[in-house]
């Protein structure tokens, strides 16, 4: 045999050998679906309902449906049809810009008339610190040779709907961080942090030392009493969008000096301008008219309508970094902000109900099959958001066809690597290798994403289970097995 013959026998067993050897790392969905009788005689999950949807994305092919066309409350998975449908509209380079105005006219260092910080609902304004940017922004009132404001400063958010949160958010999460609404002008992730002293001894009662950035006007009813000393963070905060009254109840660890509670601002649009012009007044600029909003304005029948002059434009990010960071830390907040510039986009105004819409005749229009889809907002903090696997699955694979697809993969969590699938499937097949977007709500664990199986195939899948009973972290263990599964499931 010549050496080149024998070259090309070592060559085909070596193939042959890859090949049965990842045959052999393969299940079938048989065996899937046998673990999954298994699991769900599992205590928690014995009145639970579970589904699971995979599909090969290149070949189009069904790979599995267990209860896939079944409507699930989906939690933060939620997350993959707003961001994918936002890269789609918006495109991956989009950037949300920001301006400031002002009306009247310029005389003597004198501004006689308003200033305006004008939001384009950017998610991220001054999420890298609100020093840098409030600095930009006086430095470029400054070089207007600004000395003394006549008039007001006055946020406007005009470009999103007044009304900050979808109507069916819990009233346990919108005063908390997390349940902070999207505002056409959001600043500092429209979060601040009340510091608690506990007490010393469990039940003993605990103090508001103070909360910043300092917001004003806003006053506290303080019910939060000393927990035990790993008891973690029990506390929520009570209130609606535009209250400055907050509640807060629960318990925080004993012994502390100044545990960080975070909350959601009441009126991000009013709150930014006030910060603006406290800082110029700090900066030696005077401004003789109080904060206010568009909305506030409005509403006493004061809004001017003068013509403005922009002086200082600031862009964001891209969309595709801003997707990335949605996903990756499932920012519920990027999420509605996403959600509610499709509507701005596609209808000159954000608004939940017409991003609903449009999103739903969106995926429709690509052959998804939208029957027992109800979108109630862009992150999946509704409890009313209903989704089947099905339907996510199909997202996923009508993506791999978008000019985007890449900003949306890459946003996804990594098992084992990055994100909300850190800690998840380490040390097996998936890890470094599955791709997905976590979801958690009480009663409620979903995944959704891509793996690549042992023959090279790419899988979209989607696993959900609603209706558990008892601890969450138990139930995502028993799925981590299944999502595992899934990275070895023959194509």
């Amino acid at each position: 045999m010549s050496f080149h013959l024998l070259r090309c026998f070592w060559v085909v067993s070596l193939i042959l050998i890859t090949i049965q050897k990842n045959e052999a790392q393969t299940v079938t969905a048989q065996a899937i679906q046998n673990e999954i009788t298994r699991i769900m005689t599992d205590p928690q999950l014995k009145h639970a309902r579970l589904g699971l949807y995979v599909q090969n994305v290149k070949s189009n092919k069904v790979l599995l449906n267990h209860n896939g066309t079944k409507s699930f409350t989906p939690a933060s998975v939620m997350k993959v049809i707003s961001t994918a449908t936002a890269l789609n509209v918006l495109g991956k380079n989009y950037k949300f810009i920001t301006r400031l105005e002002y009306d009247g006219i310029i005389q003597n260092g004198v501004l006689k008339g308003n200033l305006y910080i004008r939001g384009g609902g950017d998610p991220t304004l001054g999420a890298e610190g609100l020093g840098i940017l409030m600095k930009t922004w006086t430095d470029a009132i400054k070089k207007l040779n600004i000395k003394r404001i006549d008039g007001k400063i006055v946020g406007d958010a005009r470009i999103f709907e007044h009304q900050m949160t979808p109507p069916n958010w819990s009233w346990v999460d919108l005063g908390n961080y997390y349940g902070a609404g999207a505002s056409g002008l959001s600043i500092h992730e429209n979060m601040y942090r009340i510091y608690f002293k506990s007490g010393t001894k469990i039940g003993s009662a605990t103090t508001v030392v103070r909360h910043e950035p300092k917001i004003t006007n806003l006053w506290f009813t303080n019910e939060v009493t000393t927990g035990t000393k790993n008891s973690g963070d029990q506390s929520y905060i009570y209130g609606s969008p535009y209250s400055f009254h907050r509640y807060v109840r629960g318990t925080i660890p004993v012994g502390q000096k100044a545990f960080a509670v975070k909350g959601s601002m009441p009126d991000p649009a009013l709150f930014c301008a006030d910060f603006l012009r406290r800082k110029l007044q700090t900066a030696g600029v005077f401004v003789n008219g109080e904060a206010t909003t568009v909305r506030h304005l409005k509403h006493q029948n004061k809004m001017s309508w003068k013509k403005r002059t922009v002086f200082h434009t600031h862009y964001s990010a891209t969309l595709q970094e801003i997707v990335k960071k949605t996903n990756l830390k499932s920012m519920n907040l990027y999420a509605e902000h996403l959600f509610k510039m499709i509507s701005q986009k596609l209808k000159g105004k954000g608004s939940t109900k017409v991003s609903a819409s449009l999103i739903e005749s969106h995926w429709r229009a690509k052959g998804v099959n939208t029957g027992g889809l109800v979108v109630d907002d862009g992150s999946g903090l509704s409890r009313t958001d209903l989704v089947t696997p099905q339907q996510l699955t199909q997202i996923l694979d009508k993506m791999q066809d978008s000019k985007n697809f890449d900003a949306l993969f890459y946003s996804l969590p990594v098992a084992g690597k990055s994100g909300t699938m850190a800690r998840r499937c380490r040390g097996t097949i998936a890890q470094g290798n599955l791709r997905a977007k976590t979801g958690s709500l009480t009663g409620v664990r979903s995944f959704s994403g891509y793996v690549t199986n042992p023959q090279g195939q790419r899988l979209a899948f989607t696993l959900m289970v609603n209706n558990y009973t008892g601890a969450g972290y138990n139930v995502s263990a028993k799925l981590e097995k299944l999502l595992v599964l899934i990275a070895k499931l023959k194509s």
